[in-house]
């Protein structure tokens, strides 16, 4: 499966094995990325506070120019597969993949602030948009999300879809829209498809 991310979840680290001498071995260093908010003063550390676990793994030899979570945006990678373990979904992409792909699905990171609170309870999603992970604070959500280009949910602030946007100077990048502003939206209230995907 090729996913395209748009943004991913706020709480990032990394695991780094290193040899008997203490190098740190490169090949093996891996980057893990979840949702979560920052906890005390300086908002350089966070806390997951999981509704639905999940973690996304990076092997960093698979991502050679990749050292910053701003890299991982607006790219192309393989996923070779999703898997449950523990009660936690689990994505691995062992490395980037190439631009000029079919891409099976968009992986957004949501957040209330944003887009608007997700009613989990309710019928917001189309058919095939997957929750990687989602967590929650004071009212607050943040939620990663695996869309396919088709997709589309619903907030308390509307109806979103992906779209791609800009031009030859800025360069395109996908993006979350309002489906008000998008030519789909009227497809979406028509066929009723705001339903509980799986």
């Amino acid at each position: 499966m090729i996913v395209h991310c748009i943004e991913l979840g706020s709480f990032w680290w990394s695991r780094i094995p290193r040899d008997e001498f203490g190098n740190a071995i490169d090949e093996k260093i891996a980057f893990f990325n979840t949702t979560g908010f920052p906890r005390g003063g300086s908002g350089q550390k966070f806390k997951c506070c999981w509704d639905v676990p999940g973690v996304v793994r990076f092997d960093a030899g698979g991502f050679p120019r990749a050292t910053t979570p701003k890299d991982f945006r607006n790219i192309n990678i393989y996923v070779p597969e999703i898997t449950e373990r523990k009660g936690a979904t689990r994505l691995f992409s062992p490395c980037i993949a190439r631009r000029v792909v079919g891409i099976d699905r968009y992986m957004v990171g949501v957040r209330s602030s944003r887009y608007g609170e997700i009613d989990f309870d309710s019928q917001w999603r189309t058919e095939n948009v997957r929750i990687v992970c989602a967590s929650s604070l004071h009212h607050s959500q943040e939620t990663l999300l695996l869309i396919p280009p088709d997709g589309a949910i619903q907030t308390s602030h509307g109806v979103f879809n992906i779209e791609w946007r800009g031009n030859r100077k800025s360069g395109r990048r996908a993006e979350l829209v309002s489906a008000r502003n998008s030519d789909d939206y009227t497809s979406y209230e028509k066929r009723g498809s705001i339903d509980g995907g799986e």
